[in-house]
This record gives C-alpha cells, sequence and structure tokens, in this order.
C-alpha cells in the first residue's frame, strides 16, 4: 500500500498512515511547475474529499452512472453477479477521475492506470483547468462541476460544501511531483 506523499502538514502528516496513494506533495515555499497555489489548493481538498477515511482509494462506485448506463448491460451484469454491484467503478485513483474524463483529455491508456496518483494526475490537472476557463475562475463552481459534471453545478451542495472547507484549510505551501507533465502530454 503506498501512503500519502505528504510531509511537513501536520493535518495530513497525522493521517497519511490511513491514507492510501495520494498527491505526491512535501511541503515547500513558492510554486512548482507553473501550478498556482489555488491550483494546488484545489488538488489538496478534491483528494482530502476523495479520500477521507478511507484506507484504499482506488475506485468509486457511481449509483446514478451505474443505473442510467450499466443496470440493464448484460457484461455488467455478469459481472454484477459474480463480484457485487459495487465492483463496477467508474472513476479512479485520488482524485476519483471519471475514465471517460481523463479520455477527453488525452488519456490513451486503461482504466485501471488511473488509479496510480502519478498517471492520473495530469489529467486531473488539464479538467481543473477547462472547469476554470468555463467558470471564469469561480472555485466552488469549478468543485461542484468536478463531482456533478459542468451541467451538474449546483446538484450537490453537501459535496461542494465540504470541499469548499477543505480548500479554505488547504495548506499554502505544498508541492506536487509530476505535475510539470500535464503542461506536455499530447
Amino acid at each position: 500500500m503506498l501512503t500519502f506523499g505528504f510531509v511537513g502538514v501536520a493535518d495530513a502528516a497525522d493521517r497519511a498512515p490511513q491514507i492510501s496513494q495520494s498527491l505526491y506533495a512535501v511541503n515547500d515555499t513558492g510554486t512548482q511547475q507553473g501550478l498556482s497555489s489555488e491550483d494546488r489548493k484545489i488538488l489538496w481538498a478534491l483528494n482530502q474529499q476523495e479520500a477521507s477515511g478511507r484506507s484504499e482509494v482506488q475506485s468509486r462506485y457511481e449509483p446514478n452512472f451505474y443505473r442510467l448506463y450499466l443496470q440493464n448491460n448484460a457484461l455488467f451484469k455478469a459481472a454484477e453477479i459474480k463480484y457485487g454491484s459495487k465492483a463496477i467503478s467508474s472513476s479512479y485513483g485520488p482524485w476519483q477521475i471519471m475514465y471517460t474524463t481523463a479520455v477527453e483529455m488525452g488519456y490513451r491508456g486503461d482504466p485501471s492506470s488511473l488509479a496510480k496518483a502519478s498517471v492520473s494526475l495530469p489529467y486531473v490537472l488539464r479538467y481543473i483547468e477547462k472547469l476554470k476557463r468555463r467558470f471564469d475562475g469561480n472555485i466552488q463552481k469549478v468543485i461542484s462541476a468536478y463531482n456533478a459534471g459542468p451541467g451538474g453545478v449546483g446538484t450537490n451542495p453537501k459535496y461542494t460544501s465540504r470541499v469548499m472547507g477543505f480548500y479554505q484549510k488547504a495548506p499554502s505551501t505544498w508541492r506536487v511531483y509530476g505535475a510539470e507533465s500535464y503542461r506536455y502530454i499530447s
């Protein structure tokens, strides 16, 4: 099991042994590879929400996605019978990026590889940048859209409020390793 890469941030460091694969971040002053303080805070807040209290964060069950797209699909029915409905996952890794979103952002690998922070991070950053442009930098709308999709902004007030709370508490000095590559993926 991999653990948080936080160093020097008391709150996160205390939780490090409890939470698997994460930001690959260390305490630092200034920015890293052109990431703004705002981008780093968004990543930290989203990760805190998606990894909160769980010892393994690799995939998440999406009940609405399942109901709309998978429930009546024979192949998924067979997998569900064998493994249970929660075996059907649509988002991966420490930021719970959906495979279709990663593909839209340029990802060409298999879904399970997105469970690795170093693989999913560039696509998460691209998506956040896209949402920031769409919502004129409104962080609350960006966070809501990250969870519910751009058309679902405002439909998830509890999630948005919780992540905004993490955003407000995000440390201002830490570094994301691997983030430099998100600008160069073709």
